[in-house]
């Protein structure tokens, strides 16, 4: 998964969830990231998508895991760790 695909789908949450006081740290986020990398996109934003749609409070990691839609690419993708400390948390 791109870096710059997973930071809009976090976007997304953190508009959606902000008075849930929903808040990504930068080792909240590499964390995420290096659970989530691996996952294609398509999968991810329809995850992200079902949250926004069914989850009422600030949504965890396992939110996203339990919609099902996650699945793996065929190839993994790899970031480097000055992608990941570029990354805005």
């Amino acid at each position: 998964m791109r870096v710059e695909f997973f930071k809009e789908q976090i976007e997304r949450l953190e508009t959606e969830y902000e008075d849930k006081n929903f808040k990504m740290s930068k080792a909240r986020i590499n964390q995420w990231y290096n659970e989530i990398k691996d996952y294609n996109e398509e999968s991810f934003e329809k995850a992200v998508s079902t949250v926004l749609k069914t989850v009422s409070y600030s949504p965890t990691m396992a939110d996203i895991f339990k919609t099902g839609y996650l699945k793996k690419n065929a190839i993994y993708s790899k970031i480097s760790q000055e992608e990941l400390d570029s990354l805005p948390y």
